[in-house]
C-alpha cells in the first residue's frame, strides 16, 4: 500500500515539472505475453504473428485539480473497428513524419482531444509495453496545464474523462481478469473506477505507471 508520503513527494515532483528516470524500475508488466507466460520472448512472439512490430506511443496526461492530481483518459467509439468503445490514453502509431516517440505522443493527443504541446510538460517516458496484436507502445509522461480547452475528435473518442492518480497507485485497484478468446483462456490488467472498465494495455500501462512512479520515490529516499 502506497503512504501518504509518497503523494505528497509525487506532487511536489509534479510541480516542480523536472524529468523523472521511469526507465528500468518495473519489467513484470512489460507486455500481453509475460501477463499471459508466453514463451519466445515479445519480439519474438509478436515477430512469429505477424509481419512486423509496429511502433506506436502514448500519451499519459496528469493534471492537477482540486483535491490531488487525475490522469486524463479516453473512451474509444462504438464505430471504431479497432478497440471500439474500449478505455485508452491519448495516442497511436507513428507516422513517417514524427522525429521520436515523444512527438507521436504528442500529435495524437492534439488530433484526439485537442490539447496542444504548449500546455505539456514532458517529464519521462514507461518501458514499452508490447501487446499480442503486435504493436510496441512507448508511454510517454506528461504533466498537463489546465489553461486548455477540449477539442474532441468526435470520429475517434466518444468521451474523455479522468481518473485520480491514487486510484492508479492503491494497488488494490490492479485485477487480474481473464476471457475467452477464439478458444483461448487470455488474461489481462484491469482496473475498473466507477462505471469505467479500463483493461487491457491500458491497465497495465497504468499499472507500469504506478510501480515506476513509487520506485523512482524509493530510489530518490536512498540516494
Amino acid at each position: 500500500m502506497f503512504r501518504y508520503e509518497d503523494i505528497k513527494e509525487l506532487e511536489e515532483l509534479f510541480k516542480e515539472r523536472k524529468p523523472l528516470n521511469l526507465q528500468g524500475l518495473v519489467d513484470h508488466v512489460g507486455s500481453d505475453m509475460k501477463v499471459n507466460n508466453l514463451s519466445g520472448g515479445d519480439d519474438g512472439y509478436i515477430l512469429r504473428r505477424h509481419k512486423g512490430i509496429r511502433e506506436a506511443s502514448v500519451l499519459i496526461p496528469i493534471i492537477e485539480r482540486e483535491g490531488g492530481y487525475f490522469i486524463i483518459l479516453t473512451k474509444r467509439g462504438n464505430h471504431l473497428s479497432d478497440h471500439p468503445g474500449q478505455v485508452s490514453f491519448p495516442g497511436g502509431s507513428r507516422e513517417d513524419g514524427d522525429v521520436d516517440d515523444v512527438e507521436t505522443a504528442l500529435r495524437e493527443t492534439w488530433e484526439e482531444i485537442g490539447i496542444s504541446s504548449k500546455f505539456i510538460d514532458v517529464i519521462g517516458s514507461l518501458e514499452p509495453y508490447h501487446t499480442i496484436t503486435g504493436f510496441r507502445v512507448t508511454p510517454i509522461v506528461g504533466i498537463v496545464s489546465s489553461e486548455f480547452t477540449l477539442k474532441v475528435d468526435v470520429n475517434e473518442v466518444d468521451e474523455v474523462f479522468e481518473i485520480p492518480l491514487i486510484h492508479i497507485l492503491n494497488k488494490d485497484n490492479h485485477k487480474k481478469h481473464s476471457r475467452e478468446l477464439q478458444g483461448q483462456t487470455r488474461r489481462f490488467f484491469a482496473m475498473p473506477y466507477n462505471n469505467y472498465y479500463i483493461w487491457g494495455a491500458t491497465a497495465a500501462i497504468l499499472v507500469n505507471l504506478s510501480y515506476s512512479l513509487l520506485n523512482h520515490i524509493e530510489l530518490d529516499r536512498k540516494e
